[in-house]
C-alpha cells in the first residue's frame, strides 16, 4: 500500500490505471483522490483507480470500454492484489482473452518483501515464495527494521528463491518511481 500511494501521488509522467481488490481495504490517501465515477475513481495526478471484486478480465475490459468511449485516459497498468495473493492467475488471465492479450503488455511483476516480518510469512505456506518466485523486481522493504546480518542473509535468501529478480532496497518504499514503472521482462 505504500508503494501504490506512492506510485499514485508522484508526478512519474505516466497515466496508470490501477486495479486494486478493494479500495477500503488496502487505504488509498484519500487526499489522492479527485473523481469517482461507479468503481473507477481518478487520482489527483492523473492515474486511474479501478475496484474489482470478483473478476480481473472483466475489470480490464471495463477500463478498455471507459478509454475507448473517451472517458478517461491511461498508458499503462498497475494491479495491487491484497496480502499474499499467487500471482499466477492474474498472469495467466492476459493470456486467455485475444481482446485482453491485444491491449495489455506485462512489463514486469513487482513483489514488495516486509523484511522484518517476512519470515513469519514463510513459516505460514508457500504464497510468500510464490510471489517472490513469480517476481521480476523484489523491492526489499522496511530494512531500517533489520540489523546488516539479517538483511544480508534476507538478501541472499531472496537471491536463493528467484535468482533472476532485481533486489531493490528500501524504506517506506522509498524508490524511484518512474524506472521502477519502466520494468521489462
Amino acid at each position: 500500500t505504500t508503494l501504490l500511494n506512492r506510485i499514485l501521488s508522484e508526478n512519474h509522467g505516466h497515466k496508470l490505471a490501477v486495479i486494486v481488490n478493494e479500495i477500503g481495504q488496502i487505504g488509498i490517501d484519500n487526499q489522492l483522490i479527485m473523481n469517482v465515477e461507479e468503481e473507477i475513481m481518478e487520482m489527483t495526478n492523473g492515474c486511474l483507480c479501478c475496484t474489482v471484486r470478483e473478476d480481473l478480465l472483466v475489470a480490464l475490459k471495463q477500463l478498455l470500454d471507459v478509454k475507448a468511449e473517451g472517458k478517461m485516459e491511461f498508458d499503462g497498468l498497475v494491479i495491487e492484489t491484497t496480502g499474499l495473493a499467487n500471482p499466477g492467475p492474474i498472469i495467466q488471465t492476459f493470456f486467455l482473452d485475444p481482446v485482453i492479450q491485444s491491449a495489455y503488455q506485462i512489463n514486469g511483476v513487482v513483489t514488495v518483501v516486509d523484511s522484518y516480518h517476512i519470515h513469519k510469512h514463510f513459516e505460514k505456506g508457500l504464497e510468500a515464495k510464490e510471489q517472490i518466485a513469480f517476481a521480476d523486481v523484489v523491492l526489499v522493504n522496511k530494512l531500517d527494521l533489520v540489523d546488516e546480518s539479517e538483511k544480508e542473509n534476507l538478501l541472499q535468501e531472496l537471491q536463493g528463491i528467484n535468482p533472476t529478480a532485481k533486489l531493490i532496497e528500501a524504506t517506506n518504499c522509498d524508490v524511484d518511481i518512474p524506472s521502477l514503472l519502466q520494468i521489462q521482462t
